[in-house]
């Protein structure tokens, strides 16, 4: 073999290399951009803050003889993450709540600590010197009308209601954003909330969260969330009207 041909057989070797790694190459670009364009969107958590406030706008008297207090219920909501966020219907809620002296009797107060300190879970507690007497529904609504959250947007409502100026001695605002879970197109999320509704337990003073399929209507409880691929962002907060 002489000279010309090693030359030959060496550059198209060396042409073939070259072509390889410019294969792998393509091959190793089109993996990190279907890697992160794709994969990790559907894999990564979603994350939705809220943050949520009551206060006292203020007081007006419509006739001289019924004097209204009135409230504003504010409501932000960011999505912290790097990917859009569909949003489900949301629900928002405000009680007036009436609060009565508790009992003369301590002992049972005391003895409370000693058998039952609290009731894992239920988000309850009790006060020895007062306790609730009347729960009556002031508000509910709407949170957003947005149906997608865009990577680091935040979106806010303002809310305005008026209540009896003496009538409630605190309020306590309930708000209720679910969202679909990571791996969930935004398409797949669009057709999901129309299966969604809301109806309010009297018993418990709370909404609850429906699916429809057909004719069928099924509560969703907190153990459900995985099977129907959502997630909750739920805030409590509650204002005293005690002067």
């Amino acid at each position: 073999m002489n000279n010309s041909e090693k030359r030959s057989l060496g550059e198209e070797f060396k042409n073939w290399v070259q072509t390889l790694a410019i294969i792998l190459a393509g091959l190793w670009g089109a993996y990190v951009f279907i890697y992160q364009e794709f994969w990790i969107p559907k894999s990564a958590p979603t994350s939705l803050t809220l943050d949520v406030s009551l206060r006292k706008a203020g007081k007006t008297n419509y006739d001289n003889k019924h004097s209204q207090a009135a409230i504003e219920l504010s409501i932000i909501a960011k999505n912290t993450t790097k990917y859009p966020i569909g949003l489900l219907p949301g629900i928002f809620m405000i009680h007036g709540i009436e609060f009565t002296v508790a009992g003369s009797d301590e002992d049972t107060f005391d003895k409370k600590l000693e058998s039952e300190l609290v009731i894992p879970y239920s988000g309850k507690y009790r006060n020895r010197h007062f306790m609730e007497k009347s729960r009556t529904e002031v508000s509910i609504g709407s949170p957003f009308s947005d149906t997608v959250l865009k990577p680091g947007e935040t979106i806010k409502r303002v809310f305005l209601t008026t209540i009896p100026a003496d009538k409630y001695d605190a309020l306590k605002a309930s708000i209720i954003i679910p969202r679909c879970r990571e791996g969930t197109s935004l398409e797949s999320c669009e057709e999901k909330k129309e299966r969604f509704e809301w109806d309010y337990n009297k018993e418990k003073y709370f909404p609850e969260l429906f699916f429809l399929n057909g004719e069928e209507r099924k509560l969703i409880e907190k153990d459900h969330y995985e099977s129907y691929r959502i997630r909750m962002a739920i805030s409590e907060v509650m204002l005293s009207l005690w002067e």
